[in-house]
């Protein structure tokens, strides 16, 4: 959506990240070394807030995914095993 992010973690971790995306519609798309980002942090810092809200729902959303797949797992043991 409008101002979405993409990336973000590879800022604090300094892990190269490999992802492939795909626009719904027309889009600009605006990459940022490091360094320049760290400067533009310091000049506008409320992009920092945005930067974290990315990082927190990006967070929540994989809390989300695990939780369901470890649901779905105990689900399958117990039907096909039993409790135990």
């Amino acid at each position: 959506g409008k101002g979405d992010t993409v990336g973000e973690l590879s800022f604090l971790d300094d892990n190269v990240h490999y992802a492939s995306f795909v626009a719904r519609g027309p889009c600009r798309v605006f990459g940022l070394q490091r360094g320049r980002l760290e400067a533009l942090l310091d000049s506008e810092p409320h992009i920092v807030y945005r930067v974290m809200r990315a990082i927190v729902r990006r967070v929540h959303r994989a809390q989300q995914q695990l939780a369901a797949q470890a649901s779905e797992l105990t689900h399958y043991i117990t039907k096909t095993h039993g409790r135990y």
